[in-house]
């Protein structure tokens, strides 16, 4: 009875635990979606942090156009010009404002 149970076990163990291609190329595609995934992730929250520190910079110059009687709305025009979704998929382009903006007068006095 033993070398029965054994010579199942030892005979099939082996056949489930063998993936075929399909199965590999499954696990390969998973594993990469989720990496990308994590990276998007990631990417996201840069974006997130790097637009608000660029927004509250434009605030605060537009304040002080405020206080000194001049055109403040300028500033928010330029800031719009480049769309979050631009700089969450140009993923290779690094964050920061001369790589997305020409003009920097918005941010600067």
């Amino acid at each position: 009875m033993d070398s029965l149970l054994t010579d199942t076990l030892l005979t099939t163990v082996p056949e489930a635990a063998s993936l075929g291609t399909f199965e590999i190329v499954l696990i390969s595609i998973a594993g990469l979606s989720l990496l990308l995934a994590f990276f998007m992730m990631y990417r996201n929250t840069a974006v997130f942090t790097f637009r608000m520190q660029i927004i509250a910079k434009v605030s605060e110059m537009a304040q002080l156009d405020i206080a000194n009687k001049k055109e403040w709305q300028w500033r928010y025009d330029i800031q719009d010009r480049v769309s979050y979704d631009y700089m969450m998929y140009r993923f290779w382009i690094p964050l920061k404002v001369e790589n997305f903006w020409d003009d920097l007068s918005f941010i600067r006095e």
